[in-house]
This record gives C-alpha cells, structure tokens and sequence, in this order.
C-alpha cells in the first residue's frame, strides 16, 4: 500500500514496486482518502512519502492504521517529515538516495516484520576494508544465495565461502546473514535484544508471606458459643460453663 499526496511519486513506486517479483501494491492512495481505505486493504506494509493535506493529517492515517485487526507495517519514504510525532510509530525510514533493487530489498524485509533504518554512515569506510573476493560474497549473499550457492557461482569451497562470510560479518560490523544483506544495501536493522523493554514488576518473583491461623474459641457443648459473664458477686454462675481467653503462649504468627 502506498500513500502520498504527490500522485507522480507514488504512481512511479507503484510502477517500481508492481514490476518487481514478489512485490504487489494492492492500493495507491492520497493523504485524504488513507484514513477510510487503509482499514480495508489486505496489505503487510504501508508506504508513507509526503502528506501535507491538512494539520494532523499523518496522525489520522496512523491512528486507522492502528485501528486495524491484521498488523501493518509502517514505513516513511521520500518526503515524509521524520520529525512529526507520528514517526514513532514507524517499522523503517527509506531515504531518498534508496532506489531501484535496494528499494525493493527493503520493501521485502520490511513487509517480513523487520525494522530498517537508513542509512548507515559508516558504510562506505567498513567496505574499503573489505577484499575484492569479500565483496563478491557479500554482494552474492545480499541477493540471497546460500553458501552453497555461493561457492558455485564462485567457484570456491564451502570452508572457504564461510570463511569469508566471517570476515565480513566482522569488517561491517553485523551479526547474521539479515543484518549483511540490510548493510549491502546501506541500511541498518536495530537489534530486538538491544531495545527490549524491562520486565513487568509482577514478573519479580515474591516470597510468599507465612499464613497465620486466627485462634478459634471452642464453642460450647449444645449451640452457639456464649459470650463469658462473670456471676455477680466475683463468683460464676453454677449454670454456665465459665470461658477464659487464650493464654498468650497458644497465638501463632
């Protein structure tokens, strides 16, 4: 789904994305008309570029984005105001400078439930340490050959392909095959464990305080229990049964 107020913007992405395999844009919408139509549309990710028609009028869209019972991915691109408040809610940012194949890959990872952010300032520093052989594979391994795959498009040992996955994966800085290809097309993808917020407070375990036992006073032979009543005169009544409290050494805690 793409939405921006510019119509030759987003008709020319959705050319891009249309002709692309594994892409389908199932909706091209303005600013104005997003709020109404984006609850309907059967899509995994919405592209947002510019949306100046009217004050609040990206807060709206991603209200009715939230408002809808299948997830959806949200994501600026092109012209959209990275610094409004409706930018927390977004899986991504796409730069402008992202075009062709690299739009798509992000598009891709994106829609997967990926975060991506562009782009990466030390990219072109961490590639000039790369070999020419090492860029071959992590350019092989971005567009999502597996080792094997690799090692025959280059004719190379699979040890060898590793060996030089290794490498890169230290040279440029990334943990797994995702963050390298993301990397490949100077992007970035923020690390799940590294924002994960803290625990609940009712996940803490509690000791369990010790239960008490209320003494009972026995109740009397034959019915209820009767409050004691010393006799007049000091002395108790020969009729009924005489009750004492508690001594202290008989409560629990």
């Amino acid at each position: 789904m793409i939405i921006d107020d510019d119509e030759s913007a987003r008709t020319a992405l959705a050319v891009l994305l249309d002709g692309a395999p594994g892409t389908e844009v199932r909706a091209v919408l303005g600013g104005t008309e997003a709020p109404a139509t984006i609850v309907g549309v059967d899509a995994d990710l919405a592209l947002i570029g510019r949306v100046a028609e009217g004050p609040g009028q990206a807060e709206v869209i991603f209200a009715a984005a939230l408002a809808r019972r299948e997830p959806l991915a949200l994501a600026g691109y092109g012209g959209f105001d990275t610094t409004g408040p409706g930018a927390k809610y977004l899986n991504g940012v796409l730069p402008p400078s992202l075009t062709g194949k690299d739009f798509v890959h992000a598009v891709h990872v994106l829609a997967g439930g990926l975060r991506v952010w562009a782009t990466r300032p030390d990219q072109a520093a961490r590639l000039a340490h790369l070999t020419p052989r090492e860029r071959e594979v992590l350019t092989l391994l971005s567009d999502g050959l597996s080792n094997d795959g690799i090692a025959h498009r280059l004719a190379l040992h699979v040890g060898t392909v590793k060996d030089h996955i290794r490498a890169v994966y230290t040279k440029c800085g990334v943990a797994n095959r995702v963050e390298a290809a993301l990397f490949a097309h100077g992007l970035t993808a923020p690390r799940p464990g590294l924002r994960r917020p803290p625990a609940p407070a009712s996940h803490t375990p509690v000791s369990p305080a010790p239960a008490s036992r209320t003494p009972v006073s026995p109740a009397p032979r034959g019915g209820a229990p009767v409050s004691p009543a010393p006799a007049r005169g000091g002395a108790p009544r020969a009729a009924a049964p005489v009750f004492r409290p508690a001594a202290p050494t008989r409560r629990s805690a």
